[in-house]
């Protein structure tokens, strides 16, 4: 095989479709010490942590990643970790900087609305209620929009819209 970033990447991401992910790790790690590293190699390498349940790794490389690259899908993902995590406000800025990347990008409007909703003020009530609804009903026009029609009722009857 060709020692070059376009290889192990192809190699790690082939194993990660398998579900070998301690493998993917491998080559998508030699993939990250050579030159000419492309983007999705970085984020194939975060999905392989995440998946192995390295989410403090993932979550560096989306961090890192996103400093030197706008990626509405890092931005996203990290804002997800984040709000899994329960770091709310941080979480709600990456998602934003994720939508403002790209305006149609409908799970990020999704978990902002999951992340508003949890942003509580000191009575323990949401903090910008109409932000929260605002994020999920453009969640649910966009998944009507990308016929992702499961997602938008999931939406409509947590709402009962």
């Amino acid at each position: 095989m060709p020692n070059s970033s376009f290889a192990w990447g192809c190699k790690g991401w082939k194993l990660g479709c398998k579900n070998q992910w301690q493998e993917a790790i491998i080559s998508l790690e030699k993939a990250t010490n050579l030159s000419d590293i492309k983007s999705w190699i970085f984020l194939n390498l975060s999905i392989a942590y995440e998946h192995q349940g390295n989410y403090q790794a993932a979550i560096q490389i989306y961090k890192n990643f996103s400093q030197n690259h706008q990626n509405e899908i890092a931005l996203f993902r990290l804002g997800t970790f984040l709000g899994r995590q329960q770091q709310w406000l941080l979480a709600k800025s990456f998602l934003e900087k994720a939508i403002k990347i790209n305006p149609n990008y409908a799970e990020a409007y999704h978990n902002l609305g999951w992340v508003l909703l949890n942003i509580k003020n000191s009575h323990g009530e949401i903090q910008n209620l109409q932000a929260m609804e605002s994020s999920y009903g453009q969640a649910m026009e966009l998944y009507e929009q990308q016929n992702k029609l499961n997602l938008a009722n999931s939406i409509k009857q947590a709402f009962q819209v």
